[in-house]
Protein backbone atom coordinates (compact mmCIF):
# COMPACT_ATOMS: atom_id res chain seq x y z
CA UNK A 1 0.00 0.00 0.00
CA UNK A 2 1.52 3.16 -1.05
CA UNK A 3 0.95 6.69 1.75
CA UNK A 4 1.56 9.61 1.23
CA UNK A 5 3.49 12.74 3.08
CA UNK A 6 3.30 14.53 6.62
CA UNK A 7 4.48 17.81 8.23
CA UNK A 8 7.80 18.67 6.46
CA UNK A 9 10.60 20.52 8.58
CA UNK A 10 10.64 23.30 5.67
CA UNK A 11 7.42 23.71 6.65
CA UNK A 12 8.73 25.44 10.28
CA UNK A 13 5.41 27.91 10.65
CA UNK A 14 2.92 25.57 10.53
CA UNK A 15 4.66 22.63 12.09
CA UNK A 16 2.22 23.16 15.03
CA UNK A 17 -0.97 22.99 13.00
CA UNK A 18 -1.74 27.11 13.27
CA UNK A 19 -3.35 28.73 10.80
CA UNK A 20 -2.03 30.14 7.63
CA UNK A 21 -2.64 32.92 5.55
CA UNK A 22 -4.60 32.03 2.26
CA UNK A 23 -1.38 33.57 0.18
CA UNK A 24 1.22 31.39 0.35
CA UNK A 25 4.65 32.31 -1.15
CA UNK A 26 5.15 28.61 -3.31
CA UNK A 27 5.59 30.03 -6.81
CA UNK A 28 3.36 27.70 -8.89
CA UNK A 29 0.54 29.16 -6.39
CA UNK A 30 1.58 32.88 -6.65
CA UNK A 31 1.70 32.69 -10.53
CA UNK A 32 -1.90 30.76 -10.35
CA UNK A 33 -0.75 28.08 -12.40
CA UNK A 34 -1.51 26.17 -9.59
CA UNK A 35 -5.80 26.30 -10.69
CA UNK A 36 -6.74 23.62 -8.78
CA UNK A 37 -6.37 25.03 -5.25
CA UNK A 38 -7.78 28.77 -6.78
CA UNK A 39 -8.94 28.84 -10.20
CA UNK A 40 -12.71 29.79 -11.17
CA UNK A 41 -13.09 25.67 -10.99
CA UNK A 42 -10.92 25.06 -8.35
CA UNK A 43 -11.56 23.84 -4.28
CA UNK A 44 -11.08 27.07 -2.78
CA UNK A 45 -7.91 26.52 -0.59
CA UNK A 46 -7.02 29.64 0.14
CA UNK A 47 -10.25 30.41 1.76
CA UNK A 48 -9.70 27.94 4.12
CA UNK A 49 -6.17 28.00 5.48
CA UNK A 50 -7.08 30.21 7.51
CA UNK A 51 -8.94 28.56 10.15
CA UNK A 52 -7.76 25.20 8.90
CA UNK A 53 -4.48 23.33 7.41
CA UNK A 54 -4.88 19.44 8.27
CA UNK A 55 -2.62 19.94 11.42
CA UNK A 56 -2.59 16.52 13.62
CA UNK A 57 -4.08 14.85 10.77
CA UNK A 58 -2.66 11.62 9.18
CA UNK A 59 -3.16 11.16 5.04
CA UNK A 60 -3.43 7.63 3.88
CA UNK A 61 -2.24 7.01 0.17
CA UNK A 62 -2.63 4.19 -1.31
CA UNK A 63 -0.28 4.34 -4.52
CA UNK A 64 2.58 3.42 -5.64
CA UNK A 65 4.52 4.96 -2.75
CA UNK A 66 6.57 8.64 -2.41
CA UNK A 67 9.92 10.21 -3.07
CA UNK A 68 11.21 10.85 0.08
CA UNK A 69 13.80 12.91 -1.43
CA UNK A 70 11.82 15.51 -2.69
CA UNK A 71 12.53 18.90 -0.77
CA UNK A 72 8.47 19.83 -0.72
CA UNK A 73 7.79 15.88 0.57
CA UNK A 74 11.23 15.95 2.68
CA UNK A 75 9.52 15.49 6.61
CA UNK A 76 5.94 15.17 4.82
CA UNK A 77 5.99 11.39 4.94
CA UNK A 78 5.36 8.43 7.22
CA UNK A 79 7.01 5.20 6.18
CA UNK A 80 4.10 2.76 5.63
CA UNK A 81 3.85 -0.82 4.63
CA UNK A 82 4.70 -1.97 0.97
CA UNK A 83 2.47 -4.93 -0.06
CA UNK A 84 2.63 -5.69 -3.40
CA UNK A 85 3.04 -9.63 -3.30
CA UNK A 86 -0.19 -10.46 -4.77
CA UNK A 87 -1.28 -12.17 -1.65
CA UNK A 88 -2.37 -9.03 0.69
CA UNK A 89 0.40 -9.98 2.95
CA UNK A 90 2.95 -6.91 4.68
CA UNK A 91 6.59 -7.56 2.62
CA UNK A 92 8.46 -4.85 4.43
CA UNK A 93 8.10 -1.97 6.93
CA UNK A 94 10.18 1.31 6.60
CA UNK A 95 11.25 4.03 4.43
CA UNK A 96 12.99 1.75 1.64
CA UNK A 97 10.02 -0.10 1.19
CA UNK A 98 7.81 2.20 0.37
CA UNK A 99 9.95 4.19 -1.72
CA UNK A 100 8.30 5.75 -4.99
CA UNK A 101 9.89 3.53 -7.89
CA UNK A 102 7.09 4.10 -10.30
CA UNK A 103 9.83 5.24 -12.87
CA UNK A 104 10.61 4.41 -16.06
CA UNK A 105 12.28 7.02 -19.19
CA UNK A 106 10.74 4.51 -21.92
CA UNK A 107 7.36 4.88 -20.54
CA UNK A 108 7.71 8.18 -19.26
CA UNK A 109 6.58 7.62 -15.57
CA UNK A 110 7.70 9.85 -12.94
CA UNK A 111 6.00 8.97 -9.83
CA UNK A 112 2.18 8.43 -9.69
CA UNK A 113 2.22 8.07 -5.84
CA UNK A 114 4.41 10.82 -5.34
CA UNK A 115 2.19 12.86 -7.35
CA UNK A 116 -1.17 12.33 -5.50
CA UNK A 117 0.59 12.53 -2.53
CA UNK A 118 2.44 16.49 -3.10
CA UNK A 119 -1.54 17.45 -4.21
CA UNK A 120 -2.54 16.78 -0.40
CA UNK A 121 0.42 17.55 1.63
CA UNK A 122 3.12 19.39 0.13
CA UNK A 123 4.76 21.18 1.91
CA UNK A 124 3.31 25.41 1.76
CA UNK A 125 4.92 28.47 2.10
CA UNK A 126 8.62 27.98 1.78
CA UNK A 127 9.15 29.73 -1.42
CA UNK A 128 9.47 26.48 -3.86
CA UNK A 129 7.52 24.97 -6.49
CA UNK A 130 3.79 23.96 -5.26
CA UNK A 131 1.34 24.65 -2.20
CA UNK A 132 -0.45 21.40 -0.79
CA UNK A 133 -4.33 21.43 0.00
CA UNK A 134 -3.64 20.08 3.53
CA UNK A 135 -0.58 21.76 4.30
CA UNK A 136 0.22 20.86 7.90
CA UNK A 137 -1.33 17.35 7.11
CA UNK A 138 1.07 13.99 7.56
CA UNK A 139 1.00 11.37 4.83
CA UNK A 140 1.40 7.66 5.72
CA UNK A 141 2.92 5.91 2.43
CA UNK A 142 1.54 2.71 2.29
CA UNK A 143 3.11 0.78 -1.24
CA UNK A 144 0.72 -0.97 -3.15
CA UNK A 145 1.95 -1.11 -6.76
CA UNK A 146 5.13 -2.08 -8.13
CA UNK A 147 7.15 -0.32 -10.13
CA UNK A 148 4.97 -0.74 -13.23
CA UNK A 149 2.34 0.87 -11.35
CA UNK A 150 0.10 -2.58 -11.18
CA UNK A 151 -1.13 -4.55 -8.57
CA UNK A 152 -3.92 -6.98 -7.27
CA UNK A 153 -7.32 -6.04 -5.35
CA UNK A 154 -6.35 -8.11 -2.39
CA UNK A 155 -3.13 -5.96 -1.55
CA UNK A 156 -5.37 -3.08 -2.56
CA UNK A 157 -7.61 -4.04 0.25
CA UNK A 158 -5.59 -4.76 2.65
CA UNK A 159 -3.41 -1.55 2.27
CA UNK A 160 -6.64 0.33 2.73
CA UNK A 161 -6.95 -1.95 5.91
CA UNK A 162 -3.20 -1.03 7.32
CA UNK A 163 -3.21 2.72 6.44
CA UNK A 164 -6.50 2.86 8.68
CA UNK A 165 -5.66 0.73 11.05
CA UNK A 166 -2.18 2.99 12.08
CA UNK A 167 -4.22 6.12 12.15
CA UNK A 168 -5.29 7.39 8.83
CA UNK A 169 -8.53 9.69 9.47
CA UNK A 170 -8.81 9.92 5.02
CA UNK A 171 -7.20 7.69 2.82
CA UNK A 172 -6.73 8.59 -0.79
CA UNK A 173 -6.82 5.38 -3.85
CA UNK A 174 -5.80 6.95 -7.14
CA UNK A 175 -6.37 3.61 -8.72
CA UNK A 176 -8.56 1.20 -10.68
CA UNK A 177 -9.65 -0.97 -13.74
CA UNK A 178 -9.99 -0.01 -17.01
CA UNK A 179 -13.15 -1.67 -17.40
CA UNK A 180 -15.93 -1.56 -14.88
CA UNK A 181 -17.90 -4.24 -13.78
CA UNK A 182 -21.72 -4.92 -13.87
CA UNK A 183 -22.89 -5.89 -10.79
CA UNK A 184 -26.71 -6.50 -9.61
CA UNK A 185 -26.87 -6.94 -6.35
CA UNK A 186 -24.09 -4.86 -4.26
CA UNK A 187 -20.41 -5.28 -4.06
CA UNK A 188 -18.35 -8.34 -4.26
CA UNK A 189 -15.00 -7.15 -4.47
CA UNK A 190 -12.13 -6.98 -1.96
CA UNK A 191 -11.23 -3.42 -2.45
CA UNK A 192 -15.56 -2.79 -1.73
CA UNK A 193 -15.77 -4.99 1.08
CA UNK A 194 -12.31 -2.97 2.79
CA UNK A 195 -13.42 0.49 2.22
CA UNK A 196 -16.78 -0.41 4.00
CA UNK A 197 -14.82 -2.17 6.87
CA UNK A 198 -12.80 1.24 7.32
CA UNK A 199 -15.97 3.27 7.05
CA UNK A 200 -16.09 3.80 11.19
CA UNK A 201 -12.85 5.09 11.23
CA UNK A 202 -11.17 6.22 7.74
CA UNK A 203 -13.39 8.25 5.06
CA UNK A 204 -11.90 6.64 1.66
CA UNK A 205 -11.65 8.96 -1.49
CA UNK A 206 -11.47 7.31 -4.28
CA UNK A 207 -11.01 8.05 -8.36
CA UNK A 208 -13.97 7.39 -10.17
CA UNK A 209 -11.77 6.03 -13.43
CA UNK A 210 -10.80 7.23 -16.83
CA UNK A 211 -13.03 5.09 -18.82
CA UNK A 212 -15.50 8.16 -19.67
CA UNK A 213 -18.28 4.93 -18.94
CA UNK A 214 -21.05 5.42 -17.24
CA UNK A 215 -20.56 2.76 -14.57
CA UNK A 216 -19.78 2.31 -11.40
CA UNK A 217 -17.35 -0.46 -9.61
CA UNK A 218 -17.91 -0.54 -6.26
CA UNK A 219 -21.53 0.28 -5.55
CA UNK A 220 -21.40 -1.43 -2.13
CA UNK A 221 -19.58 1.45 -1.11
CA UNK A 222 -21.08 3.96 -2.61
CA UNK A 223 -22.75 5.51 1.06
CA UNK A 224 -19.69 5.56 2.75
CA UNK A 225 -16.83 6.38 0.14
CA UNK A 226 -16.62 10.06 -1.99
CA UNK A 227 -16.19 9.37 -5.65
CA UNK A 228 -14.30 11.53 -7.50
CA UNK A 229 -14.55 12.99 -10.76
CA UNK A 230 -12.51 15.15 -12.71
CA UNK A 231 -13.06 18.71 -14.15
CA UNK A 232 -11.16 21.26 -15.90
CA UNK A 233 -10.07 24.58 -15.47
CA UNK A 234 -13.64 25.82 -15.88
CA UNK A 235 -15.59 23.45 -14.47
CA UNK A 236 -15.81 21.12 -17.43
CA UNK A 237 -16.28 17.27 -17.03
CA UNK A 238 -12.87 16.02 -17.99
CA UNK A 239 -14.03 14.12 -21.28
CA UNK A 240 -12.14 11.14 -19.88
CA UNK A 241 -13.54 10.87 -16.36
CA UNK A 242 -15.98 8.28 -15.51
CA UNK A 243 -19.53 9.15 -14.44
CA UNK A 244 -20.65 6.10 -13.09
CA UNK A 245 -20.80 6.07 -9.41
CA UNK A 246 -19.68 9.96 -8.92
CA UNK A 247 -21.02 12.26 -6.03
CA UNK A 248 -18.24 14.90 -6.16
CA UNK A 249 -16.43 16.57 -8.49
CA UNK A 250 -12.67 18.39 -8.42
CA UNK A 251 -9.45 19.38 -10.77
CA UNK A 252 -8.50 16.49 -12.43
CA UNK A 253 -7.55 18.47 -15.56
CA UNK A 254 -9.13 18.28 -18.82
CA UNK A 255 -6.36 18.98 -21.81
CA UNK A 256 -7.79 17.23 -25.36
CA UNK A 257 -4.08 17.48 -26.48
CA UNK A 258 -2.65 15.84 -23.42
CA UNK A 259 0.74 17.63 -23.37
CA UNK A 260 0.49 21.22 -25.64
CA UNK A 261 -1.55 23.16 -22.79
CA UNK A 262 -0.26 22.11 -19.11
CA UNK A 263 -2.31 25.39 -18.24
CA UNK A 264 -4.76 22.95 -18.24
CA UNK A 265 -3.36 19.77 -16.61
CA UNK A 266 -2.67 19.66 -12.34
CA UNK A 267 1.26 20.12 -11.66
CA UNK A 268 2.62 18.34 -8.31
CA UNK A 269 6.37 16.57 -6.95
CA UNK A 270 6.97 13.47 -8.73
CA UNK A 271 10.21 11.56 -8.03
CA UNK A 272 13.67 13.49 -8.39
CA UNK A 273 15.71 11.24 -9.91
CA UNK A 274 13.70 10.68 -12.75
CA UNK A 275 15.40 13.51 -13.95
CA UNK A 276 12.24 15.87 -14.18
CA UNK A 277 13.25 18.49 -11.69
CA UNK A 278 11.28 17.09 -9.09
CA UNK A 279 7.42 18.03 -10.25
CA UNK A 280 5.62 17.65 -13.53
CA UNK A 281 1.77 17.55 -14.58
CA UNK A 282 -0.96 15.19 -15.57
CA UNK A 283 -4.46 14.75 -15.79
CA UNK A 284 -6.99 12.24 -14.76
CA UNK A 285 -8.93 11.36 -11.89
CA UNK A 286 -5.94 10.17 -10.32
CA UNK A 287 -5.55 14.20 -9.79
CA UNK A 288 -8.56 14.84 -8.81
CA UNK A 289 -9.08 12.68 -5.69
CA UNK A 290 -6.23 13.89 -4.16
CA UNK A 291 -8.38 17.40 -4.15
CA UNK A 292 -11.05 16.31 -2.06
CA UNK A 293 -8.97 13.72 0.45
CA UNK A 294 -7.02 16.89 1.21
CA UNK A 295 -10.58 18.78 1.65
CA UNK A 296 -11.27 16.24 4.15
CA UNK A 297 -7.92 16.25 6.12
CA UNK A 298 -8.64 20.54 6.54
CA UNK A 299 -12.24 19.49 8.05
CA UNK A 300 -10.73 16.31 9.95
CA UNK A 301 -8.27 18.84 11.49
CA UNK A 302 -10.89 21.99 11.44
CA UNK A 303 -11.65 23.60 15.14
CA UNK A 304 -15.27 22.38 14.90
CA UNK A 305 -14.15 18.91 15.36
CA UNK A 306 -16.04 16.44 12.78
CA UNK A 307 -15.82 13.03 14.89
CA UNK A 308 -16.84 10.93 12.23
CA UNK A 309 -15.63 10.19 8.50
CA UNK A 310 -19.65 9.97 7.56
CA UNK A 311 -19.87 13.59 9.07
CA UNK A 312 -16.92 14.68 7.41
CA UNK A 313 -18.28 12.91 4.21
CA UNK A 314 -21.83 14.78 4.62
CA UNK A 315 -20.27 18.53 5.01
CA UNK A 316 -18.23 17.74 2.03
CA UNK A 317 -21.18 17.01 -0.31
CA UNK A 318 -23.36 19.39 1.49
CA UNK A 319 -21.36 22.75 0.78
CA UNK A 320 -20.13 21.71 -2.53
CA UNK A 321 -20.76 24.43 -5.33
CA UNK A 322 -22.69 24.05 -8.52
CA UNK A 323 -20.36 23.52 -11.39
CA UNK A 324 -21.55 22.80 -14.89
CA UNK A 325 -20.15 18.48 -14.87
CA UNK A 326 -22.18 18.37 -11.00
CA UNK A 327 -21.33 18.97 -7.12
CA UNK A 328 -17.39 20.06 -7.36
CA UNK A 329 -15.63 20.10 -3.71
CA UNK A 330 -15.30 23.83 -1.90
CA UNK A 331 -13.19 23.77 0.74
CA UNK A 332 -13.51 27.57 2.02
CA UNK A 333 -17.24 27.01 2.17
CA UNK A 334 -16.75 23.49 3.79
CA UNK A 335 -14.60 25.31 6.77
CA UNK A 336 -16.21 28.14 7.16
CA UNK A 337 -19.57 26.37 7.96
CA UNK A 338 -18.62 23.42 9.71
CA UNK A 339 -19.13 25.11 13.05
CA UNK A 340 -22.74 24.35 12.56
CA UNK A 341 -22.56 20.95 10.84
CA UNK A 342 -23.56 17.97 13.20
CA UNK A 343 -20.40 16.05 14.38
CA UNK A 344 -21.90 12.77 13.86
CA UNK A 345 -23.98 12.72 10.83
CA UNK A 346 -26.05 9.67 8.74
CA UNK A 347 -25.25 8.60 5.21
CA UNK A 348 -26.13 11.47 2.57
CA UNK A 349 -28.19 10.17 0.16
CA UNK A 350 -28.20 10.09 -3.92
CA UNK A 351 -29.40 13.99 -3.82
CA UNK A 352 -25.98 14.99 -3.05
CA UNK A 353 -24.50 13.43 -6.62
CA UNK A 354 -25.42 10.68 -8.72
CA UNK A 355 -24.54 7.84 -6.06
CA UNK A 356 -22.59 4.74 -6.13
CA UNK A 357 -19.32 4.55 -6.10
CA UNK A 358 -15.86 3.59 -8.31
CA UNK A 359 -12.79 2.96 -6.18
CA UNK A 360 -10.28 1.35 -8.33
CA UNK A 361 -9.18 -1.80 -8.33
CA UNK A 362 -8.52 -4.61 -11.16
CA UNK A 363 -7.97 -8.51 -10.96
CA UNK A 364 -10.23 -11.23 -9.27
CA UNK A 365 -10.43 -10.95 -5.72
CA UNK A 366 -7.62 -12.59 -4.10
CA UNK A 367 -5.93 -13.03 -7.37
CA UNK A 368 -3.42 -11.43 -9.25
CA UNK A 369 -5.15 -9.09 -11.29
CA UNK A 370 -3.54 -5.87 -12.12
CA UNK A 371 -5.06 -2.44 -10.80
CA UNK A 372 -3.71 0.31 -12.55
CA UNK A 373 -3.70 4.35 -11.59
CA UNK A 374 -6.07 6.39 -12.98
CA UNK A 375 -3.74 9.47 -14.77
CA UNK A 376 -3.94 10.19 -17.85
CA UNK A 377 -1.03 10.34 -19.63
CA UNK A 378 0.98 13.65 -21.13
CA UNK A 379 2.27 13.95 -24.75
CA UNK A 380 6.14 13.86 -23.97
CA UNK A 381 6.27 17.00 -26.12
CA UNK A 382 6.15 20.81 -25.43
CA UNK A 383 7.03 21.24 -21.92
CA UNK A 384 5.40 23.62 -20.04
CA UNK A 385 7.78 26.63 -19.00
CA UNK A 386 6.90 26.82 -15.24
CA UNK A 387 9.45 27.39 -12.51
CA UNK A 388 11.68 24.95 -11.08
CA UNK A 389 14.21 24.19 -8.12
CA UNK A 390 16.92 24.41 -10.83
CA UNK A 391 15.09 27.52 -12.84
CA UNK A 392 14.56 25.65 -15.65
CA UNK A 393 11.37 24.44 -17.29
CA UNK A 394 9.66 21.89 -15.37
CA UNK A 395 8.67 19.20 -18.23
CA UNK A 396 5.70 17.40 -18.65
CA UNK A 397 4.42 14.51 -16.70
CA UNK A 398 3.29 11.37 -18.78
CA UNK A 399 1.92 9.53 -15.74
CA UNK A 400 -0.28 6.72 -17.70
CA UNK A 401 -3.48 5.59 -17.57
CA UNK A 402 -4.11 1.94 -17.36
CA UNK A 403 -5.52 0.30 -20.48
CA UNK A 404 -3.94 -0.13 -23.96
CA UNK A 405 -1.10 1.94 -24.80
CA UNK A 406 -1.31 3.26 -21.12
CA UNK A 407 -0.17 2.16 -17.54
CA UNK A 408 -1.42 -1.12 -15.73
CA UNK A 409 -3.37 -3.50 -17.81
CA UNK A 410 -5.60 -4.43 -15.14
CA UNK A 411 -7.05 -8.22 -15.04
CA UNK A 412 -10.91 -8.86 -15.43
CA UNK A 413 -12.56 -9.08 -11.75
CA UNK A 414 -14.94 -11.36 -11.31
CA UNK A 415 -18.24 -11.31 -9.81
CA UNK A 416 -20.12 -12.93 -7.12
CA UNK A 417 -23.27 -11.08 -7.69
CA UNK A 418 -26.15 -13.35 -9.55
CA UNK A 419 -28.09 -11.76 -12.07
CA UNK A 420 -30.07 -12.78 -15.13
CA UNK A 421 -27.98 -13.95 -17.94
CA UNK A 422 -29.40 -11.99 -20.48
CA UNK A 423 -29.20 -8.68 -18.70
CA UNK A 424 -25.89 -9.49 -17.63
CA UNK A 425 -24.76 -10.94 -20.98
CA UNK A 426 -26.26 -7.40 -22.51
CA UNK A 427 -24.42 -5.02 -19.49
CA UNK A 428 -21.24 -6.73 -19.48
CA UNK A 429 -21.32 -6.30 -23.73
CA UNK A 430 -21.95 -2.38 -23.23
CA UNK A 431 -19.15 -1.68 -21.04
CA UNK A 432 -16.78 -3.82 -23.10
CA UNK A 433 -17.71 -1.68 -25.82
CA UNK A 434 -17.32 1.43 -23.74
CA UNK A 435 -14.32 0.18 -22.56
CA UNK A 436 -12.82 -0.85 -26.07
CA UNK A 437 -13.48 2.83 -27.47
CA UNK A 438 -12.50 4.97 -24.48
CA UNK A 439 -9.13 2.65 -25.25
CA UNK A 440 -9.20 3.66 -28.52
CA UNK A 441 -9.12 7.08 -27.76
CA UNK A 442 -6.46 7.18 -25.18
CA UNK A 443 -4.04 5.40 -27.60
CA UNK A 444 -5.13 8.13 -30.36
CA UNK A 445 -4.57 10.60 -28.10
CA UNK A 446 -1.68 9.48 -25.31
CA UNK A 447 0.87 8.76 -28.38
CA UNK A 448 1.72 5.41 -27.00
CA UNK A 449 2.71 7.12 -23.39
CA UNK A 450 2.15 4.80 -20.42
CA UNK A 451 2.78 1.22 -19.65
CA UNK A 452 1.19 -2.07 -20.77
Amino acid sequence: MALACGASAALGLFATGLAMSGSPNDPLFTSGQQWGLNGSAGISAPSAWPAATGGGVIVGDVDTGADFNNPDLAGKLIPGARLTSQDGTVTATGQAAVQDDNCSASNSEYGHGSMTTGIMVAATNNGRIMAGVAPDAMALVVKVLDSSGSGADVDVANGIIYAANHGARVINLSIGPTVPTITLSGDPSAVGKAIVEVSNTSLVVVAAGNNGTPFADYPGASDVALVVGAVGPAGEKGVYSTTGGVNIWAPGGDDPTLGSMPSREIYSTVIVSCDRNGYNYAQGTSMAAPHVAGVAALLAGAPCNLSTPAAIRNQILATARAASAGPEADAGRAVATCHGASAGGGRPGPSSGTGGSRPEAGGAPGSSGAAGRQALASSPSAPPTSPSPSGGAVAQMPTGEPGAGTAGVPGTRGSNSIAAPIVGAIGLLVVAVAGVLAALWRRRRSQGAGME
